[in-house]
């Protein structure tokens, strides 16, 4: 009984460490993000009083920032086109990952080491950048928007995490559908898909986050066609050079860094709501193929 009450102290002692590390690590993750509000909410004088704040000051808040930001027509553009490509760009990313993922769960498919071979060659290897931009240029996809939809459509990481989620399915399951007279596509849709909402909704936050954050397939394939800037390129021509504000129907001389602020915020609440909208299946989908029955 003592050795167990020790273990149980010993195994107590470990979790508190192991939750105050997270929240220091949780703390400082949160401050540029509390610095940033702060700065976008605040005005010039509270900023030239207190740069470096990381609560607003309630005495001298200000929005105008945001709602100067949201007048912009470029701005709502670029946020339309961000989103669609988050959109199309997930769906397809999905369903070539699911249904890949399935077929290669099958472990009497012939051929199907030589498929994952081709897989894991993609993993490991890539064209480079400038075959990259001559294949994409040969399709005519430069200048286009369905070069930001379609390049990095298949995920070799997500073709693998979703072979294995299957793989762990109870045999007895897919068994019992095709005794009762269940088709390949009727095994996908009733049995496979529905058993796969963890891994599914993981691997859609990590394809539609990433799609979110990348502005360099715009900045390397869209040069004459500016309207098709997505949000992050955007925000990066205003971040880095202000003089480009004006082209985008934003006067940085009438709230200075304020407006770059409102817009990495803005930038930020996407993420932070896909984040929350998915925990419920995130944690189940990272632990995939981990434990073993």
């Amino acid at each position: 009984m003592m050795k167990r009450k020790k273990k149980l102290k010993s195994a107590n002692g470990v979790d508190i460490c192991i939750n105050i590390f997270f929240a220091i690590v949780v703390s400082v993750s949160l401050i540029p993000m509390l610095h940033i509000l702060s700065l976008s909410v605040s005005d010039e004088y509270a900023v030239l009083n207190n740069p470096g704040m990381l609560f607003p000051d309630f005495e001298h808040i200000n929005l105008m920032p945001y709602v100067a930001v949201f007048r912009s027509t470029s701005i709502y553009r670029s946020l339309f086109i961000s989103f669609s490509i988050v959109l199309l760009a997930t769906l397809i990313n999905m369903i070539f990952t699911i249904f890949t993922g399935f077929v290669l769960s099958n472990k009497d498919l012939p051929g199907r080491n030589l498929m994952m071979t081709f897989v894991l060659i993609i993993i490991l290897f890539s064209g480079g950048l400038i075959p990259t931009y001559l294949t994409v240029s040969s399709y005519g996809l430069v200048d286009t928007y369905w070069v930001l939809v379609l390049l990095g459509a298949v995920n070799g990481y997500n073709i693998i995490f979703m072979k294995n989620f299957i793989n762990g399915i109870p045999k007895s399951m897919t068994e019992a559908a095709q005794m009762e007279g269940a088709n390949v596509f009727q095994l996908l849709v009733h049995i496979i898909i529905p058993l796969s909402k963890p891994v599914i909704a993981t691997l859609s936050l990590f394809c539609a986050v990433g799609k979110w954050n990348d502005w360099s397939t715009a900045y390397i394939y869209i040069y004459n066609a500016k309207w098709l800037k997505p949000f992050q390129n955007v925000l990066q021509d205003i971040v880095v050079n202000p003089d480009t504000s004006n082209a985008y129907g934003l006067d940085l001389s009438e709230y200075g860094t304020a407006f770059q602020n409102a817009l990495i915020v803005i930038s930020l609440i996407p993420v932070v709501v896909l984040y929350l909208l998915s925990q419920k299946y995130l944690v189940k989908g990272l632990f995939v193929g981990s434990v073993k029955e």
